[in-house]
């Protein structure tokens, strides 16, 4: 079964190891089934990210309309904010090109993809380095993100998830103990993950 980032199906995977495949949408007479071949939170991240994992991981480049798509569908989720006007967003103007010059819809600025490939991999390696329980070093990490990545950002809603998994469940982020403040960043965030 083909590979595309926006499956029609899901497959899991039963404890006697056999597969299941089922449906996740109406599937015309004619279209292809296809499945995701990766884990289920990737699809949440950007296309340079998930075709890089697709070539390391299954050594093919993924093609769909979604990778082809510089505004993914819409959701812009790889979009970085533009320096240059500081209101536009960069995207790549050609996605399915690992080394294409980004452009901002709002002043044309380009700029190479190699400087947005190391801005993105600073906030990685930064998210990587904090503590699963450090609520406080998230807030202030994803408040300085805001300047720098798109709103929708698979970096943003990465840290948003893991707030997620703090808030209300980790020692000192309990609902009862926390303040109203606190609260309705909690709500903020699970907004954001139901999105």
């Amino acid at each position: 079964m083909s590979h595309h980032c926006i499956a029609n199906t899901k497959i899991t995977t039963r404890d006697d190891f056999s597969y299941v495949c089922e449906s996740t949408l109406f599937v015309p007479a004619g279209e292809e089934i296809v499945t995701n071949y990766h884990h289920y939170h990737y699809q949440m991240y950007g296309t340079s990210y998930r075709r890089n994992d697709l070539k390391s991981t299954w050594s093919f480049d993924c093609l769909c309309k979604r990778c082809s798509d510089p505004t993914e569908k819409g959701t812009n989720i790889s979009a970085v904010n533009c320096e240059g006007c500081k209101f536009g967003y960069l995207l790549p103007i050609e996605p399915l090109n690992y080394s294409s010059e980004w452009i901002c819809g709002h002043c044309s600025e380009k700029i190479p993809g190699k400087d947005v490939d190391e801005k993105i991999k600073k906030f990685e390696v930064e998210i990587d380095d904090i503590s699963s329980k450090d609520a406080p070093a998230y807030e202030k990490l994803l408040r300085r993100m805001r300047y720098h990545l798109h709103e929708n950002h698979y970096w943003i809603l990465d840290v948003k998830r893991r707030l997620i998994d703090i808030y209300g469940h980790k020692e000192g982020y309990l609902l009862h103990n926390m303040t109203m403040v606190c609260s309705t960043c909690l709500l903020y965030t699970s907004d954001a993950a139901d999105e």
